[in-house]
């Protein structure tokens, strides 16, 4: 309808100037100047109605495109965070997303509406005078080769641009993540010439898509305007010698017009049509990755979490032909507390990430109570235990709702009882809002022994089957762990716990202590057998106690 109003006006318009201009008839002039009113009135209403629903519409496919990949990003595996960095994953859901919203909102509402006055305007040339079309048809050639022109080189533009940006959303969110480090280094002179580097990269790639793009558009306009020439000498010719009417010239240079604006948008729609299509090949990319961890078809539950834990001839590598793991084999007790030791990059986090199966094992099996955790239920699976990290994370909400993290129904007393178990109650009793005063940022407004104990009142508040401490006191003094120690250990009771400490004194108690080296177990005992008979832990023991007389030296 918005077309068709379109394609009527210079029609319209060549009655006004042949027949009522000519014989001044005022009563004429008034019902076609109605009629245009009433033409331009309808062309509005519809077109109101054509960009608000094909908006609207945009909106909401953008809205769950954008909510799909984050869900996907949710369900992907570690690997893949790991091997990428976050400002290349966020640009999938800000920049890319938005070239759609663009194409989409800008571009694909008026396709039909463009092409149909496209055929309408040819169609009414063809009519008033088939010979002044065949001018105009002349051009279409080069125009459809201009076109060819963009689609070649636009996606090499939009790929470096967007690759541009994913850089500068890295290097942005590097630098607040690390902005501690950046002040305490003084190396604030460096990260703005770093992030400068970085933008200049971004304006040149930018830069060198403007000025293709002017360019095409000047050929373009060039073109239109260069048939616009041709249509009014031949068609004045025909005017000066009779053959034509100026109404009728008027209203085919108005659908030449037509056709060139529409032509013009064409091209424009056709640029960003092609980096909606890059961005939705990128974003496409992140919902076919399938997760390297994720549900077998028949995936299982089990009635109970005894917390009985078994490694059997576990090995596993991050790259191929360079193993983490090598035979790993040990068998934890329910109700135990298991301490994994070791020298750094001795595979003892890799042994929790396979736990949690954040990856899957290349060889041998990993059981909890039996059952291959490869057949039980991801959920159910994770459900049944948590983790406190050494560096862990808190999210920008409420003290309460990070301790009750995963449990929406969690009451006060629930946290707060896990809190006073964690020695957190104390200091968060303190705080201007208590339980609801907002951690800020990663938990930054807060010591890094508070996150810690927060992140621990967590773990506690689960209520795990299975507990893992990932240096979970290396924040803390010696005094604020003995009564976290203290207060734990009826918290234990029941559970699997495993430790992993360099500080052996956290260990020390522990029912089994694990000595890797090397991605080996190269010791399985109690504290006190391993200091006798294992050569490896009495050095990691000796070494551990002279660093703590020269630390207090």
């Amino acid at each position: 309808m918005g077309a068709l109003a379109n394609i009527l006006f210079p029609w319209l318009v060549r009655y006004l100037l042949d027949a009522i201009i000519t014989v001044k008839d005022i009563s004429l002039l008034l019902s076609f100047a109605m009629a245009i009113l009433i033409l331009n009135a309808t062309s509005s209403f519809v077109n109101y109605g054509r960009i608000y629903t094909i908006e609207s519409l945009s909106k909401k496919i953008i809205s769950t495109l954008r909510e799909r990949i984050f869900q996907h990003c949710q369900r992907l595996s570690l690997s893949y965070y790991e091997a990428r960095r976050t400002g290349e994953i966020m640009a999938r859901i800000t920049s890319d997303v938005k070239l759609i919203e663009n194409m989409l909102d800008n571009e694909l509402k008026d396709v039909p509406f463009r092409f149909l006055s496209l055929i309408g305007a040819s169609v009414f040339m063809i009519y008033i005078d088939w010979s002044l079309s065949i001018i105009t048809f002349f051009f279409l050639p080069v125009l459809f080769i201009i076109l060819r022109l963009i689609k070649l080189n636009i996606a090499k533009f939009t790929e470096a641009i967007q690759d541009k940006q994913a850089e500068l959303t890295s290097a942005l969110e590097e630098n607040i993540s690390g902005i501690r480090v950046v002040k305490a280094y003084t190396m604030e002179e460096n990260e703005i010439e770093r992030f400068k580097s970085i933008s200049q990269g971004e304006l040149s790639a930018s830069l060198r898509e403007i000025k293709f793009n002017r360019i095409v558009n000047f050929f373009g306009g060039f073109m239109g305007s260069l048939c616009m020439v041709f249509i009014l000498v031949a068609g004045g010719m025909k005017v000066i010698e009779g053959k034509m009417t100026m109404g009728t010239l008027t209203a085919f240079l108005l659908y030449v017009g037509m056709i060139n604006v529409n032509a013009g948008k064409f091209f424009q729609g056709a640029i960003a049509f092609k980096k909606g299509i890059i961005a939705s090949e990128r974003i496409f990319k992140v919902l076919d990755e399938d997760p390297e961890t994720k549900n077998e078809k028949n995936s299982i539950t089990l009635p109970t979490v005894k917390g009985i834990v078994e490694f059997r001839n576990v090995r596993f590598e991050y790259k191929k032909g360079l193993p983490v793991l090598k035979n790993i084999s040990f068998t934890t007790e329910p109700g135990s507390t298991t301490a994994i030791v070791g020298h750094s990059g001795a595979g003892k986090s890799t042994v929790i990430k396979l736990l949690f199966r954040f990856y899957d094992i290349d060889n041998g099996a990993i059981e909890i109570d039996g059952c291959d955790i490869r057949k039980l239920n991801l959920k159910f699976l994770r459900s049944h235990m948590a983790i406190v990290l050494q560096e862990d994370i808190l999210f920008s909400t409420t003290i309460g709702e990070n301790i009750a993290y995963g449990d929406k129904y969690a009451s006060l007393q629930k946290i707060k009882d896990a809190a006073i178990l964690a020695n957190a109650h104390e200091f968060i009793m303190e705080l201007p809002q208590q339980y609801d005063t907002k951690v800020g940022s990663r938990g930054y407004n807060l010591s890094a022994g508070q996150r810690q104990r927060i992140a621990l009142a967590r773990a506690v508040h689960r209520d795990p089957g299975i507990l893992v401490l990932d240096e979970p006191f290396s924040s803390l003094d010696g005094a604020q762990e003995a009564l976290i120690q203290e207060a734990l250990k009826k918290f234990y009771k029941g559970k699997t716990v495993f430790i992993i400490a360099h500080r052996l004194s956290t260990i020390i108690n522990a029912a089994k202590i694990i000595v890797i080296n090397d991605g080996e177990v190269v010791g399985n005992g109690r504290h006190d057998e391993l200091l006798r008979n294992n050569d490896f832990y009495n050095k990691l023991y000796k070494t551990q106690i002279a660093e703590n007389v020269y630390s207090r030296e």
